[in-house]
């Protein structure tokens, strides 16, 4: 846990920004029931409430991985298209995805004869790795754990809104990377225009699962507060399914969403139909263009580089 926190109505709250350790922060306007605060000095929003081991334990007990799922055909290829990229950073040709899950993106990485490396809090999914013949050690992050290697590559898919040590995990990132190394990072734009239009039903404010909430903004201050330099940032992706749920029941409305299951399997189909359709493709591409122009897409990436000083 990073920064000074104080004891209120028996839950442990953040006094001071946990990512830069500014003073200067209030609750959000129009987020005050969520406890979500908003830092003056770096524009992180967090969840002011620090959960305990314990209501961490009880919460992530239900994420199993008892058996490998499979990893959708249209994710394989948006990993690929991504390891095409990352290409011109292969020198010492070390990855490292934290927060790997059942190692479907270093699997792909391995086929293309990556040294794969992972990091996982789950023993289930690290045994998942480990039966894939995937490098994974279990637990926080630690550079420690990699001795002197050097990274030319680390990733993090979805694991920044789960934790509220933000600065601390970049920063054992950096270290680990050589110079000249990239972190590629993705984590929930809470600047989506889903957001916009749920209001406080925005279904990312999910405590104690999502804690910490990034912006385009918020996500370069935090990179180059830890010495990288910001590449690029992308705001991508709109869950066609949430858009038509909240603009048939109005805005900030509570409203029924198809089950988790039956979406994400829309969203494959969907996302298949786009892969095999060159129009579908360019429409897609568009699309986020214009996202990401306006810094309202569902998704955050961001391309960051450790400065080569050899």
């Amino acid at each position: 846990m990073h920064g000074e926190n104080e004891p209120s109505e028996g839950v442990v709250r953040f006094r001071r920004c946990p990512n830069c350790q500014s003073g200067s922060i209030c609750p959000l306007s129009g987020f005050e029931e969520k406890n979500l605060f908003v830092c003056g000095g770096c524009h992180f929003i967090f969840d002011v409430r620090i959960p305990s081991a314990e209501v961490l334990d009880a919460f992530y007990a239900n994420y199993a991985y008892s058996v490998r799922k499979n990893c959708p055909a249209p994710t394989r290829v948006s990993y690929n298209r991504l390891l095409d990229k990352f290409e011109k950073y292969r020198k010492t040709n070390r990855i490292l995805d934290v927060g790997c899950g059942q190692g479907d993106f270093l699997i792909e990485a391995k086929k293309r004869d990556w040294e794969v490396h992972g990091t996982e809090y789950s023993p289930a999914a690290v045994a998942l790795c480990e039966a894939a013949e995937i490098s994974v050690s279990t637990g926080a992050l630690k550079a420690a754990t990699f001795g002197p290697l050097k990274f030319d590559v680390v990733t993090s898919f979805e694991v920044f809104e789960h934790i509220n040590n933000g600065f601390e995990e970049i920063s054992t990132i950096t270290e680990m990377l050589r110079g000249g190394g990239l972190f590629y990072l993705t984590t929930p734009n809470f600047n989506s225009v889903l957001r916009y239009l749920e209001g406080q039903e925005f279904r990312m404010i999910a405590y104690p699962e999502h804690i910490s909430f990034y912006t385009s903004r918020s996500v370069a201050n935090l990179g180059t507060s830890a010495g990288l330099e910001i590449l690029k940032t992308e705001t991508t992706g709109l869950d066609l399914g949430r858009l038509k749920a909240v603009l048939s029941c109005g805005s900030g409305a509570p409203r029924q969403l198809t089950s988790g299951s039956v979406r994400v399997q829309e969203s494959n189909e969907l996302r298949s139909r786009i892969s095999g359709s060159y129009s579908l493709r360019a429409a897609k591409w568009l699309v986020n263009a214009a996202l990401t122009i306006t810094g309202t897409g569902d998704t955050l990436k961001a391309w960051m580089i450790k400065p080569d000083i050899d």
